[in-house]
């Protein structure tokens, strides 16, 4: 009996590490397919996001008043475990999620890419946390802006906007970033001014 628990200790152990060595191959596989997306797609953000601190500076410049002054934190890569899954999203834990943000006291801008696509959301700054967490419903605060990339080619873009009757479906390249860095940071105004 003690030869057969151990022959099935043996078999358990083979097969748990077959199965934990071929994960691990799968999740090599998948991170080599989408390594270049992340960089295409963290370029595209990099560069929004550049032209958006740099509007976010000459703005703070022309205001006095402290609580109108914009402050922000720069793009950074962050995996996504399986306590912080994104509640609106089918990403897997191991993922890695791009994200940086504008904030007003009042009002933020939380841009997060992916492999595949970068969301853009306007929220109160008090759900910050919870948005780059991945505890935030994004029913009540849905991307104001998504931008999908092909899957084998990031040269270009499908962009969609939609905010009450306003709406926006088309094709973009990287030459159009810089105006949607305007069209965002003007966006992030306004919606501090309407409150």
């Amino acid at each position: 009996m003690d030869d057969k628990k151990c022959c099935d200790a043996y078999w358990i152990k083979q097969l748990a590490q077959s199965s934990q060595a071929q994960h691990e191959a799968e999740q090599r596989a998948w991170m080599e397919k989408h390594s270049q997306n992340d960089r295409d797609v963290s370029e595209w953000m990099d560069h929004l996001f550049e032209n958006m601190i740099s509007f976010s500076d000459q703005f703070d410049q022309m205001t006095s008043d402290i609580s109108q002054q914009i402050e922000w934190e720069t793009p950074a890569f962050h995996h996504v475990d399986c306590n912080d899954i994104l509640q609106e999203s089918d990403r897997p834990p191991g993922d890695k999620v791009y994200a940086g943000h504008l904030t007003f006291s009042d009002w933020s801008m939380m841009m997060r890419g992916y492999s595949h696509e970068i969301q853009i959301f306007i929220i109160p700054s008090n759900m910050l946390l919870q948005l780059s967490v991945g505890s935030f419903d994004s029913r009540t605060y849905p991307p104001l802006v998504r931008i999908k990339f092909h899957p084998d080619s990031t040269e270009k873009a499908h962009l969609k906007y939609h905010e009450g009757s306003e709406s926006l479906d088309k094709e973009i390249n990287s030459h159009a970033l810089p105006e949607l860095a305007k069209a965002f940071f003007s966006a992030l105004v306004d919606k501090k001014r309407q409150n």
